[in-house]
């Protein structure tokens, strides 16, 4: 039998209706501003903002399988984890590239001690020389962590306001290297400076370099007993153990080695231990005019 076409018309038009009436409004999810950041599913499909397919071409939704352990999954776009520094194995950092499988970087943590007396400082500024974007703040213990290139020269600096700047280099190019901590570094007043005449019976010059070296052995202890030899002209090298530092050469007891009025440029610095043989450190050494150059050693 044949229906009539009205009535073909009415039944399409009936289903119609219902498609509309299932479909809400028929609107798109990222049609309007707003729509893939409102926490809304506004084409009541049951996916939501960056989850709807209608969203990933969006600016706000680039790079959403970020944290898996895929290579490629992160980049510098806002509101991704790169540089979220946690010590998850998915903790992502400020280089292109999955850092699960990126074997060019390394993780380093540490602290910061203010002042000649070392206290542990909060809301000091780290970031990598030469890439500024990767960058971090001690919390409120005072440490810092943080994944840096796997070279021989790798360098932070530390800021904090009143403070001169502080720069630390150290030697990652070791692949057998996982991780390296306990890094420290110092960071100084310039009204503490003035006083180094009176500490260490050596009057600063500002247009000259500080040098400050540590050493650390493969089980994360401070190294004793370390000859330490800089290849530059400087003013005398001073252990900073005890509340009277004194002359030496030789690092001892945990404590650090400060070398005084260390001409500006690259230096030479070696740290050997008797019966052990030498350390892994940054070589040369930049150092820099009124400025604290920290150089931090391995030690087998």
């Amino acid at each position: 039998m044949t229906r009539p076409l009205s009535f073909v018309v009415a039944l399409a038009c009936s289903f119609l209706l219902l498609a509309m009436l299932s479909c809400g409004t028929g609107s798109v999810e990222g049609q309007n501003p707003g729509d893939c950041t409102d926490g809304t599913d506004n084409d009541n499909d049951g996916l939501i903002d960056c989850l709807d397919e209608q969203c990933q071409g969006s600016p706000v939704c680039g790079d959403s399988d970020d944290d898996d352990s895929q290579p490629g999954d992160d980049d510098s776009q806002p509101g991704d984890d790169d540089d979220d520094d946690d010590s998850q194995s998915d903790d992502d950092d400020s280089y292109a590239g999955d850092d699960d499988t990126d074997s060019s970087t390394i993780r380093v943590s540490g602290t910061v001690d203010r002042g000649m007396v070392g206290q542990l400082t909060a809301g000091a500024v780290i970031a990598e020389l030469g890439n500024e974007s990767n960058v971090v703040t001690t919390d409120a213990a005072g440490t810092w962590s943080m994944r840096l290139p796997r070279t021989d020269g790798a360098g932070v600096r530390a800021t904090l306001t009143d403070y001169i700047e502080s720069r630390m280099y150290t030697n990652l190019a070791d692949e057998s290297l996982l991780q390296s901590t306990d890094m420290k570094i110092m960071l100084l007043s310039a009204a503490e400076l003035s006083q180094f005449e009176i500490y260490l019976d050596v009057a600063y010059d500002t247009n000259q370099g500080l040098v400050y070296v540590w050493a650390y052995s493969d089980n994360e202890n401070a190294v004793d007993a370390g000859e330490v030899v800089i290849q530059q002209d400087h003013d005398g090298s001073f252990s900073l153990n005890g509340p009277e530092p004194g002359p030496s050469s030789v690092l001892g007891d945990g404590a650090a080695l400060m070398f005084v009025n260390v001409a500006p440029g690259d230096v030479d610095v070696s740290v050997t231990v008797p019966g052990i043989g030498t350390c892994t450190g940054p070589s040369p050494l930049p150092v820099a005019p009124g400025l604290l150059t920290i150089a931090f050693f391995l030690c087998p």
